[in-house]
């Protein structure tokens, strides 16, 4: 296994001129990635003008939304995204790793560097990260960030299969501290923004991926 020096990483917004290199990283992800991520579905098929575009629509920071690509010696491997999740006080984070570059300790370094922003530009209680059941190398990304599972609910995945996600809350220091005391500060899985789609197993006290996958059956 390759061996990296973790201080030697860089990110920033992407660039127009990043296309070729975009495109080379995501050729090689691209069927690892889409089994969890849709929006690396069919990114395969894309020209590199398709991703000169896409970049230059990435690179576009709002103050809602922050989106950067994490470099090594001038490859990219790998990208965070940012976005308002569908929890109030909450943002969700979204993160690939470029395959090669797995077990190095890149996805836990793109998802501290983007709960920083989340806490400091954002102003967020709670950062969201929703991993599928299976998706194992995500979930391990979320516990060394420190996060816990506070909700599990049913859904039928891009692929037409169904699983379950599980939805991994990070609070900020002061939040932690204010719910103690508060339970507006306290993270609410109940929310009027995300209806229909809580569900515990209730007759058996336990979340729904703790029970064997059953293959990933179709609905």
């Amino acid at each position: 296994m390759k061996e990296i020096d973790l201080n030697k990483i860089t990110y920033r917004t992407s660039k127009k001129e990043d296309a070729l290199e975009h495109w080379k990283a995501c050729q090689e992800t691209y069927q690892e990635a889409s089994e969890f991520l849709p929006f690396f579905v069919g990114i395969e098929n894309w020209s590199v003008p398709d991703h000169e575009k896409y970049l230059v629509k990435f690179a576009a920071d709002s103050q809602r939304v922050k989106n950067l690509l994490f470099f090594y010696e001038n490859q990219i491997i790998g990208g965070g995204h940012l976005k308002p999740s569908d929890w109030n006080y909450s943002g969700e984070l979204l993160y690939w790793v470029r395959s090669g570059w797995d077990g190095l300790g890149i996805g836990a370094f793109i998802a501290k560097t983007m709960l920083a922003s989340a806490y400091t530009n954002f102003g967020y209680r709670h950062l969201i990260i929703q991993t599928d059941r299976n998706n194992i190398g995500s979930q391990n990304v979320a516990k060394k960030l420190g996060a816990w599972v506070g909700l599990v609910y049913g859904y039928v995945d891009h692929r037409g299969f169904q699983s379950n996600m599980l939805v991994w809350v990070k609070e900020t220091p002061f939040v932690k501290m204010a719910s103690m005391f508060s339970s507006d500060y306290g993270w609410n899985p109940i929310s009027p923004k995300r209806g229909g789609i809580y569900r515990v197993d209730h007759e058996n006290k336990l979340p729904n991926y703790m029970a064997p996958d059953p293959g990933r059956l179709k609905k």
